[in-house]
């Protein structure tokens, strides 16, 4: 059974125009729900590490065709966790478009549905059948154990504040301490989790092919 790869829309909620790209951070993390654009990680589960501001189409190469109006372009602005920022990095060919934020490389999160070209298998593994999506695998290493991880981090969160409902609703004393026991746990493993996160996420920058690539 597949599951969908993202449970949001990203929409663009900033109305103001800045000259500096990095006013906007408070309006991406608003729109793209503190997810990253690319592989949906949250950014709770690196802090207190950063997430960072991409441009779609990349400075190098908007620079070097006079373009540099995109560097404040709210729209050329994507939130991505440090490992798919880096991993895009100056991917982009060809001329630049006149009107729209477009890379051939890359899918733009914004204006298209994530959700109707990648999937999660079973085990939550990110997959696709479309042939520039499997590229994009590639490209950002969504295959990598850190991606699956953040999943796995997802769903027990969403059983924690399950289990915080049912505690607050609880009447019977033994129970509500049987839960408050089992929440215990889960938060103990969500913990331990987001260390071995952080912690993969400060050493693998030192290099690109730390793990190996699974079918995609």
């Amino acid at each position: 059974m597949t599951k969908e790869f993202r449970k949001h829309i990203i929409v663009r909620n900033c109305t103001k125009e800045y000259k500096d790209y990095h006013s906007y951070r408070p309006y991406l993390e608003q729109d793209f729900m503190h997810r990253c654009a690319y592989c949906d990680m949250h950014d709770e589960w690196i802090a207190p590490l950063s997430f960072q501001i991409d441009h779609f189409i990349p400075r190098e190469k908007f620079e070097k065709a006079g373009r540099t109006d995109l560097d404040n372009d709210y729209r050329n602005l994507m939130y991505a966790c440090p490992a798919c920022n880096r991993l895009k990095s100056d991917c982009f060919d060809g001329e630049i478009p006149e009107r729209e934020i477009s890379n051939p490389y890359l899918y733009n999160p914004v204006d298209v549905d994530y959700n109707k070209i990648f999937y999660r298998d079973e085990d939550g593994y990110i997959r696709s059948e479309d042939p520039l999506g499997r590229q994009m695998i590639r490209q950002l290493q969504l295959y990598r154990p850190t991606k699956h991880m953040a999943w796995l981090m997802d769903e027990i969160k969403t059983v924690y504040d399950e289990l915080e409902q049912k505690i607050e609703e609880e009447k019977d004393p033994h129970k509500k301490q049987l839960l408050e026991a089992a929440q215990d746990k889960l938060g103990a493993e969500l913990y331990k989790r987001h260390r071995i996160l952080v912690h993969s996420f400060k050493t693998e920058k030192n290099s690109k092919n730390t793990s190996r690539e699974g079918k995609i």
